[in-house]
C-alpha cells in the first residue's frame, strides 16, 4: 500500500483525499498484521527457541524496511539527476555533426570562432 501511495505521489496524481485513504488503509493493515505476526510465532516455534525466533523475525523486518527505504531513496536521486541532466544530454546529442549545439550561439560574438551573422560569409583561416 505504501508503494501505491509513493507511485501516486511520484506520478503527480496524489490528491489529498486519495492519499489519506491509502494512508488509513496501510495503517490499518499494519495494525492488524503486526500483532498477528507476533502471535503466530509461539504457535509454530518451540518454547526454548522463542527468543531467537522473535529476534530473527525483527531482523528480517528491519532489513526489509531499511533496504526498501534505501532503494526508494536511490531511485528518487537517480530520477532527479536524470531530470536535471536531460537538457545537457540533449544539447550534447545535437553537437554530433556540427560540433556546436543546434540552437543559439555557443560562443561570445567577436571571438575567433564565433558563428557569422546570417548573410555574412564565414572567414576561412589564413585569408
Amino acid at each position: 500500500m505504501y508503494g501505491g501511495l509513493a507511485a501516486l505521489v511520484l506520478a503527480g496524481h496524489g490528491s489529498l483525499p486519495l492519499m489519506c485513504l491509502l494512508a488509513v488503509a496501510a495503517g490499518s493493515a499494519t495494525a492488524l498484521f503486526a500483532p498477528a505476526m507476533d502471535g503466530v510465532v509461539p504457535l509454530v516455534v518451540p518454547t526454548g527457541q522463542l527468543q531467537q525466533a522473535h529476534g530473527l523475525l525483527r531482523v528480517g523486518t528491519n532489513i526489509r524496511g531499511a533496504s526498501t527505504g534505501c532503494c526508494c531513496a536511490a531511485l528518487i536521486v537517480l530520477a532527479t539527476v536524470a531530470a536535471l541532466l536531460a537538457p545537457q544530454v540533449r544539447a550534447l546529442r545535437t553537437c554530433g555533426q556540427t560540433g556546436r549545439p543546434s540552437e543559439g550561439p555557443s560562443v561570445i560574438r567577436g571571438s575567433a570562432d564565433a558563428r557569422p551573422a546570417s548573410g555574412e560569409a564565414a572567414e576561412q583561416p589564413g585569408q
